[in-house]
């Protein structure tokens, strides 16, 4: 029976901006833990656990408000009651990623680090669209802390074949977890093109989409790791 920890026992905060990304945080638990008192002022709904070794408190933006003043209030909530929190993520989904160059699919996870010209992450409004088609930066944001940073320094040097299969061991145990994210089949997983507008409510299947709508691109193994320099 594991002892019952405090606020001060957790060491890594986790936020997410809507129920799904919640639910998916959960799927990943190793260990799950009780619940806390909350503290006076503070409105955020919390749910703790275990990843590995780190003990895990999670949190999630308020149904129908989104955006960056609200999670900002639910990170200062959360650093408020959690002192010893050493970092916290916020995993989503990232505009702007796909490229001609960068075969990036629905699913795959995309670790950031900072560049000469960002610190890693480019926010949506942090920069303006011009006539010629360029993006004009106009503000940037922190880099990752240093033991993050760290980490992703190990992981480029680990070898590849055997991240690939600690990817895939994780990857089967939330799917035997909660079939809503069991993989459908590659014959699902459309590439549409990058100028493709979308009719929102109607999925992203390709029934009644023209061939020159998608993509046809090599489907490389999902559970292999790229680490660029």
């Amino acid at each position: 029976m594991t002892a019952e920890l405090k606020a001060s026992d957790y060491s890594v905060g986790w936020i997410c901006a809507i129920p799904i990304e919640l639910t998916a945080v959960l799927a990943i638990l190793d260990e799950t833990y009780p619940q806390l008192d909350a503290a006076d002022g503070d409105t955020n709904f919390y749910k703790f656990g275990r990843i590995g070794s780190h003990n895990v408190v999670i949190s999630c933006l308020p149904a129908g408000r989104y955006g960056v003043t609200t999670a900002g209030i639910v990170a200062a909530h959360m650093r408020s009651k959690f002192s010893k929190l050493r970092f916290g993520l916020m995993v989503g989904v990232g505009g702007g990623a796909p490229s001609g160059d960068n075969d990036i699919r629905l699913g795959d996870l995309v670790i950031s680090q900072p560049t000469g010209v960002s610190g890693g992450v480019i926010q949506y409004d942090f920069g303006r669209a011009m006539e010629n088609g360029e993006f004009l930066r106009i503000g940037s944001l922190n880099a990752p802390p240093s033991i993050l940073l760290n980490a992703v320094a190990f992981i480029k040097a680990e070898d590849q074949a055997k991240l690939g299969q600690k990817i895939s061991e994780i990857a089967q145990k939330i799917e035997e977890n909660d079939s809503k994210f069991q993989y459908p089949g590659q014959e699902t997983d459309i590439l549409f093109r990058a100028d493709y507008n979308h009719v929102p409510g109607e999925g992203l299947s390709k029934d009644g989409v023209d061939d020159a709508d998608t993509r046809n691109k090599p489907f490389e193994s999902f559970y292999s790791p790229s680490t660029p320099p």
